[in-house]
């Protein structure tokens, strides 16, 4: 199995989008900290996919820093769903931001996602990936 990527802080992927990212035995933990939008996504997609490459395809999303959230964002997360369940594995969401919940149930895509309220009740959730 191929070692996890090991990030030692967070990094840029964009002017407005930080991601730190945390391996772990249950899942790797992807911190995001800005806006999840058009100019962002790429580089996250490019981040989350090539963790996905090293093994690591049961991944936990922690919305709690995302300030915004547009129809790129949700393209996103939707896209990275199908992405890791093709790889046998699952995107987990953390979010306890109610503007960016309430578009989750606009979207309907609460039905979708997992969603826990902190990363600890989402990895106590997760079997061991």
């Amino acid at each position: 199995m191929p070692q996890p990527a090991q990030h030692d802080g967070p990094t840029r992927l964009s002017d407005n989008l930080r991601a730190q990212v945390s391996p772990g035995e249950r899942a790797t933990v992807v911190r995001l900290d800005g806006e999840l939008e058009l100019t962002s996504v790429a580089s996250l997609r490019r981040e989350v996919l090539g963790l996905a490459d090293d093994g690591q395809v049961v991944q936990v999303l922690d919305l709690s820093g995302v300030t915004f959230l547009d129809s790129a964002g949700l393209g996103f997360l939707v896209s990275i769903h199908r992405r890791l369940r093709a790889r046998s594995g699952r995107l987990v969401l953390v979010c306890s931001n109610e503007p960016i919940l309430r578009l989750l149930r606009l979207t309907s895509l609460d039905r979708v996602f997992t969603v826990h309220e902190t990363v600890d009740e989402a990895l106590a959730a997760e079997p061991p990936g």
